[in-house]
């Protein structure tokens, strides 16, 4: 629980001692996150089409926190890593695919805070529609708050400056800017 707050206020501190660790722990460690991402990120869904998904019954929520877990396992442990690391390569860094991936799973930390709080607020689903704008901001900090984690352990692991740690996320940083405004199009 210290590795979760730590993360969050002395990143630097915590990837130094992460660093020291075996890679099996830190590969458990990260496919841990990864599948708890994966039941909140599910969770999440279900909650945003509460009504579909009352129609639908348990068997269909169960096989979407499911197929949500996989998803994350898939994409955590093996598409971001290597992707990163590759373009980590072709700028000079250091990092090895363990660091990489514990990196990524480490960053995703601020967004299961965020998802524990906001899967409570579902449940009053009429007062939460009043209350967007505030959830877009608090959205928006936490991104900035796993990006910013991101950056310094590319920082730190491939030992290279934030300019090129900047560079090495930025495909990922353009399809996710992509999405938000295709999802943002959608409610226009």
């Amino acid at each position: 629980m210290s590795t979760v707050f730590s993360i969050l206020f002395n990143t630097k501190m915590t990837y130094e001692k992460l660093n020291n660790k075996f890679s099996d722990e830190l590969s458990g460690y990260s496919d841990i996150i990864f599948m708890i991402y994966g039941i909140l990120i599910g969770l999440d869904s279900v909650f945003k089409d509460y009504p579909y998904f009352n129609e639908s019954g348990l068997g269909i929520l169960l096989f979407l926190i499911l197929l949500s877990i996989g998803v994350s396992v898939i994409v955590g442990r093996y598409i971001l890593p290597y992707i990163t690391l590759l373009f980590g390569k072709l700028l000079k860094g250091q990092a090895e695919y363990i660091d990489i991936k514990t990196v990524f799973a480490y960053s995703l930390i601020p967004t299961l805070i965020k998802l524990c709080i906001l899967i409570p607020l579902y449940f009053n689903i009429e007062n939460i529609q009043s209350h967007t704008y505030f959830l877009n901001i608090f959205n928006l900090a936490f991104y900035i708050l796993s990006i910013k984690i991101l950056i310094q352990g590319l920082n730190f692991f491939n030992d290279y400056g934030y300019f090129k740690a900047l560079i090495n996320i930025s495909p990922f940083l353009i399809i996710w800017i992509i999405l938000n405004i295709i999802s943002a199009i959608k409610y226009i």
